[in-house]
């Protein structure tokens, strides 16, 4: 999932974004349906150049990421067999510190998830 922020123009960069970008553990993703808790070595990685990188459940995933409204929200656009998604998934930051991260927010069917990481 990676987005690219790339513009000739400057754009102002979120004041928490050097927060966000770290590799942190997984702790739990929840979902209507859903409940995964973060096992050791399961990680999100949001790298400095805009794209996220996640391991849990012995999956790999790659999006796209940028950090808007503010600093408060993540868009996130999957990358699925080299193509980025068209529709993001959108995350509301409820918390960020220097060692903790959740976010929620709802998945294109509706489905509300939130997510909590640790570094």
């Amino acid at each position: 999932m990676a987005i690219g922020i790339n513009s000739c123009s400057k754009q102002a960069v979120p004041s928490n974004l050097a927060l966000l970008q770290h590799k942190w553990s997984i702790i739990s993703f929840s979902g209507e349906a859903l409940h995964y808790s973060g096992v050791a070595g399961d990680y999100w990685n949001f790298d400095v150049s805009g794209i996220s990188y996640i391991y849990h459940g012995g999956r790999y995933d790659t999006a796209n990421y940028a950090m808007k409204v503010g600093g408060k929200t993540i868009i996130i656009y999957p990358i699925q067999q080299g193509i980025q998604a068209t529709t993001p998934l959108v995350l509301n930051i409820s918390s960020l510190t220097a060692t903790s991260l959740v976010m929620a927010g709802s998945a294109g069917s509706g489905i509300n998830i939130l997510d909590s990481l640790n570094r």
